[in-house]
């Protein structure tokens, strides 16, 4: 079944007063973890973002330009520069490279370079450089949706990605974090749900 960490995520009080942006989602049948089966599932990707189209006013929703595809289990990553970079997902039945950008000043969508390797309910961390690292997830093979223990790194500024050393474990639906140290805390998730591990 489709993990219930990503189902139908609720915002924090903080975040009130802030733009937030969600993007796409689902509502009918996509492909499970461990069988390929369908599911049932509502999701979303909810990001704060820095800026918005004048026209968006306090408590209130307005309606932004959509995705190029439709995308579940996809990440949203708020970049320094006020971008928000929107990767893989389940696009139809199967799992995406791709990756696009969104411009909250302009509200548009735009096509960024794809990820080397196609990943749904992976996890995507913003670094202390600014770019962001992209880890585990599920991907495809042709016939079969394996876990995956493969990691890579986007670059905001060449729109490109490169990969990086692979996690100790497979993951699906887990936490990363950055530490005060810079290096980023990789917990839990489906494969590995009691151990941690660190990427420097």
């Amino acid at each position: 079944m489709i993990p219930s960490a990503r189902r139908g995520r609720s915002l924090p009080a903080a975040l009130v007063g802030v733009v937030v942006l969600f993007a796409a989602g689902c509502s009918a049948a996509v492909p499970s973890a461990s069988t390929g089966a369908g599911a049932s599932a509502t999701e979303s990707s909810a990001t704060p973002v820095a800026s918005a189209p004048a026209s968006v006013s306090p408590s209130s929703w307005t309606a932004t330009s959509s995705l190029a595809a439709p995308r579940s289990g996809h990440t949203a990553t708020l970049l320094t520069d006020g971008r928000v970079l929107v990767t893989g997902g389940f696009t139809v039945d199967v799992p995406s490279a791709t990756a696009e950008l969104y411009d909250p000043a302009a509200g548009t969508w735009t096509a960024t370079g794809d990820m080397t390797t196609a990943r749904s309910y992976h996890s995507a961390t913003l670094l202390p450089d600014g770019t962001v690292l992209v880890a585990g997830g599920q991907g495809w093979s042709g016939s079969d949706y394996p876990l995956l223990d493969s990691a890579e790194i986007y670059d905001p500024v060449a729109g490109s990605w490169a990969a990086t050393g692979k996690m100790a474990h497979p993951r699906l639906s887990f936490t990363t974090i950055v530490l005060g140290n810079g290096k980023v805390l990789a917990t839990g998730g489906f494969a590995a749900p009691v151990s941690a591990e660190l990427y420097d």
